[in-house]
């Protein structure tokens, strides 16, 4: 079986029908390595900034507006503040007792331990993808030595933090 997600804006656009065969609603809260757009705290090698794609509060409306769905989230997220502004957003929602079937956040290349430590205990899972490993040798063109060198922390995600592959 082929799982199809579909964006927010989208899946508004469905018919019922179609809405009940989804797996779920995706996200995508800033860009890529490749074009110099994925969301870290700091900058690429040639001086440029990656993009949020949203605001801290439209990403969190965003997603309270989709719990109703009953549907599971996806939220692609490669750099540390995407995925900051991401695990806040998701901290937040669970404060106040809204809670997804499941969220699983995609990529997350340059999580930190303590950023781990939180998705771990929100629950949700790390759909990550060894295959960019070779980021670390593709785009040092982009990347400095710091970047380069936490890309894809998979043994501190299993040794340190407990994540399970």
């Amino acid at each position: 079986d082929v799982q199809c997600w579909a964006t927010p804006r989208t899946f508004q656009t469905l018919s019922p029908v179609s809405r009940e065969a989804l797996a779920g609603l995706k996200f995508f809260t800033d860009g890529a390595i490749g074009s110099r757009t994925a969301a870290l705290r700091g900058t690429f090698r040639d001086g440029r900034e990656g993009l949020l794609l949203y605001e801290d509060t439209a990403l969190l409306r965003a997603l309270g507006e989709c719990h109703g769905s009953g549907k599971p989230v996806a939220i692609h997220a490669i750099g540390d503040r995407a995925i900051e502004q991401v695990l806040g957003a998701l901290e937040r929602l669970d404060r106040d007792g809204v809670r997804f079937p499941l969220v699983r956040m995609e990529h997350v290349q340059f999580i930190d331990e303590i950023q781990a430590r939180r998705a771990r205990d929100l629950g949700v899972v790390l759909s990550m993808q060894p295959n960019f490993n070779s980021d670390s040798r593709d785009y040092t063109d982009r990347l400095d030595e710091h970047w380069l060198a936490i890309n894809n922390p998979f043994r501190m995600l299993i040794d340190s933090v407990g994540f399970t592959p």
